[in-house]
């Protein structure tokens, strides 16, 4: 089947000028990444969408209160981003620059559910945005979505993708986010992820609002979400990004154009904060090597994952695998050698590894600035695809076959931590309190930041 890069290539000048492109892109090189014919167009049984909606109602109240507060400035993320820290969840991408700022309520996107004990301030839930959207489509009356452009490449070649409800979607939250914003006025916008939430970009540079990504994962030049060849409208894109390091600085055909590097608070914070924890030690320290495995969701991801580690579990007793999963976690089937520990957030439980292993987890950044080796599993060449060009091959080794991962696992989990830790420098540039100050310093108003020393 043909890649997105391949579709926007051969009809460039078609794509250009569909203003839906944008976005529709995302969920089009979503499906044809996984490879699955008819995945938007799937079914959702009646139960689980009861399940869904009766999540939705439980979470609409949360922090229902803070919606009537006069706000600077609406930060969007997610609750999959929140970790424990001193006994609270906070959230690893935005409470840093929230704690910087006054007036700062934060939306976010509860992955299930949210958690109760957290540091956020003010917060509401977007699960009740949603909900008003979803009201909102319902009364009202809009005409059908046709794009005969887009049904004709379609056609030609042989796609089955559902768009339409895609875009009608997307055309109500840009309305309902556009009274938002004209309530609330924000200065500026922050968002963990721009491609998740084109309507809310859409709706803010609409309004002449500044909106700024801080980056929540990898940037390459196999993301849809960030890189593309033909010119998009741009009014669905941020007009700056906070990045890791220099990687995205540098890249070509990277969608946001200006860019700025300031590393990550949380690993700074782990890197000056990290605790041992005395009952996962108690269970690891009889092996001899010690592996991290994040896994992802998709089918050929997921199963693909663990029928690899099975087989190589059962090869040498002496390794211990530590299952770090995603969201899923059905069929994960547990071994004298294969363990799960859910006390312990992804980068905590790494940081108890000697080697961490996944097929192409945006961990792999991650673990090399935290002095833990990564080897990856190329399983449909997407570990090639995806980080050849951006990780070092001193600290991060794709292997192919069972027997290269085993020969592997002791050449990397004897490497030096300090030359791991150096290597990895234009991925996330060090000095983030710095470069996060300067940052604040420069595009806001001094009176109204809290440059943190």
């Amino acid at each position: 089947m043909i890649s997105l890069y391949e579709l926007e290539e051969k009809y460039k000048d078609t794509l250009e000028s569909i203003e839906e492109w944008v976005y529709l892109r995302i969920a089009l090189g979503h499906q044809l990444k996984n490879n699955d014919k008819n995945q938007i167009s799937k079914q959702t049984s009646k139960f689980n969408k009861l399940l869904k909606n009766i999540k939705i109602l439980k979470n609409i109240f949360y922090g229902f209160r803070n919606w009537f507060r006069k706000y600077d400035y609406i930060c969007f993320s997610d609750s999959a981003e929140r970790r424990l820290i001193n006994g609270i969840y906070k959230d690893k991408i935005m409470d840093d620059v929230i704690d910087r700022l006054n007036n700062v309520l934060l939306v976010e996107l509860p992955n299930s559910q949210h958690y109760k004990n957290i540091y956020t301030k003010f917060k509401v839930s977007q699960s009740l945005l949603n909900m008003v959207i979803f009201i909102y489509k319902k009364i009202s009356s809009h005409n059908e979505v046709k794009n005969k452009d887009i049904d004709n490449i379609l056609i030609k070649e042989d796609i089955d993708f559902v768009y339409k409800n895609i875009i009608v979607n997307t055309q109500f939250e840009i309305k309902i986010y556009k009274m938002l914003f004209s309530m609330y006025k924000p200065k500026v916008i922050f968002i963990n992820c721009a491609y998740c939430r084109c309507g809310v970009v859409k709706a803010a540079r609409n309004a002449g609002i500044d909106v700024i990504e801080l980056q929540h994962g990898v940037i390459t030049k196999a993301h849809y979400g960030y890189i593309s060849s033909i010119k998009l409208n741009n009014s669905y894109l941020p007009t700056k990004l906070l990045s890791f390091g220099f990687n995205e600085y540098t890249m070509k055909n990277l969608l946001i154009k200006k860019v700025i590097p300031i590393g990550s608070y949380y690993l700074n914070y782990l890197e000056n904060n990290f605790i041992i924890d005395r009952e996962l030690l108690s269970k690891i320290s009889s092996y001899k090597y010690i592996v991290g495995v994040s896994l992802q969701d998709a089918d050929w991801e997921f199963d693909g994952m663990l029928s690899f580690i099975k087989n190589v579990a059962l090869k040498d007793k002496n390794i211990l695998y530590i299952i770090i999963p995603r969201k899923r976690r059905d069929g994960i089937k547990l071994f004298d050698n294969i363990m799960l520990y859910d006390k312990l957030d992804c980068y905590n439980l790494i940081l108890h590894c000697n080697i961490h292993v996944t097929l192409y987890s945006s961990c792999v950044l991650e673990a090399p600035t935290l002095g833990i080796p990564n080897i990856m599993i190329d399983i449909n060449k997407f570990a090639t695809k995806y980080y050849n060009d951006i990780l070092d091959k001193y600290h991060t080794k794709i292997v192919d076959s069972e027997d290269s991962f085993i020969i592997a696992i002791p050449e990397m989990a004897d490497l030096d931590k300090n030359t791991i830790k150096l290597k990895n420098d234009k991925v996330f540039v060090t000095d983030y309190e710095r470069r996060i100050n300067n940052f604040i310093k420069l595009i806001f108003n001094k009176k109204e930041a809290k440059c943190k020393k």
